[in-house]
């Protein structure tokens, strides 16, 4: 069984900007060798010939290379909780690792800084991410937030569970609901940088040079929230982090 620090599920679906940020991330997901990175889709991909899919012994998941493809149907809700899932089903039977990284395709990571931290990161009772808050309590963004093996476990075990109401309230809210009906509280990570409200080229260029002479920030966040300009916009950001922190560029 191979072992890794961390495992990193990537929530990802087909499109033209995503498939571009999938282009970048293939780039430098190999380049730390404690770190392993999955991709974990929804249905759409099971019309792949099936000579071209390993078809592993967890029922609800298929793998095509880094590829992990649930059978639940591509959508936000319940599609990203289920896949998710699905996805941490098949991980913990097949793989041994400390950590587990839920994430998404918007997301940019620096290797060599996330494995620092990691280091000293608790190997149990470890649920981590950008603090948000609702009336149902506090939870982890989506956009990244790490699990210990023990809680990865738990949430398997009780997956009925965690699924109620999952077609109206997104998987961030249910899974960090779930873990406080288990005294499970999250901890606060100000390590993230959201590069959201620019569309400016020399903006994002001093936010990323700023980020590298730090050395604080392991997690970028492209999702420019003017609409119009998001693909232009965040196709720089993430071609321009690629570039600045692994010296690559997309194929």
């Amino acid at each position: 069984m191979e072992s890794y620090d961390l495992i990193i599920l990537v929530i990802a679906s087909p499109g033209l900007l995503y498939d571009y940020f999938r282009q970048v991330w293939s780039q430098y997901d190999k380049t730390n060798s404690h770190i392993k990175v999955f991709y974990v889709y929804g249905s759409f991909l099971n019309t792949l010939d099936s000579d071209q899919v390993d078809i592993t012994s967890t029922e609800n998941i298929k793998v095509q290379e880094s590829s992990l493809i649930s059978n639940v149907k591509e959508s936000l809700k319940p599609g990203v909780l289920i896949k998710t899932l699905d996805a941490l089903e098949y991980i913990d039977k097949h793989y041994d690792y400390k950590l587990l990284l839920r994430t998404n395709l918007s997301s940019f990571f620096i290797f060599d800084i996330t494995y620092k931290y990691i280091q000293r990161l608790p190997d149990r009772m470890l649920y981590e991410g950008v603090l948000l808050r609702r009336k149902t309590g506090p939870y982890a963004s989506g956009a990244g937030f790490f699990l210990s093996r023990d809680l990865v476990k738990l949430l398997i075990e009780n997956r009925i569970e965690v699924e109620q109401n999952a077609d109206t309230i997104s998987d961030d809210r249910l899974i960090g609901a779930f873990l406080k009906t288990k005294n499970i509280k999250v901890r606060t990570s100000r390590h993230r940088y959201d590069i959201c409200d620019h569309r400016d080229d020399n903006i994002i260029d001093t936010i990323l040079d700023r980020i590298r002479i730090k050395e604080h920030f392991y997690h970028i966040r492209f999702k420019c929230k003017y609409e119009e300009d998001r693909n232009r916009v965040d196709r720089y950001g993430m071609s321009k982090a690629l570039k600045l922190f692994y010296s690559m560029n997309v194929d």
